[in-house]
């Protein structure tokens, strides 16, 4: 698919609503930022409670991280 293109109508729904609420202003777009992040950080939570595989954990955490060193700096 294009980018932006999503086969999943509430994915393509949410992703919609957030460019166009992030296209109203540079603060708009930081909002929308901080949103994906904390979207992100939940899911991948969610995600690596209960798994078993040390690797997929890492992998997992290592996400984690990443997310939430983006919040930090979308929050900022």
């Amino acid at each position: 698919m294009a980018a932006g293109g999503f086969t999943l109508p509430e994915v393509q729904a949410m992703y919609d609503d957030l460019l166009a609420q992030g296209s109203e202003s540079v603060e708009a777009a930081l909002a929308v930022g901080v949103t994906v992040e904390e979207v992100d950080i939940a899911d991948l939570q969610e995600a690596v409670e209960g798994l078993q595989a040390p690797r997929a954990v890492a992998v997992y955490r290592n996400l984690l991280a990443g997310s939430e060193n983006h919040l930090q700096a979308f929050s900022r």
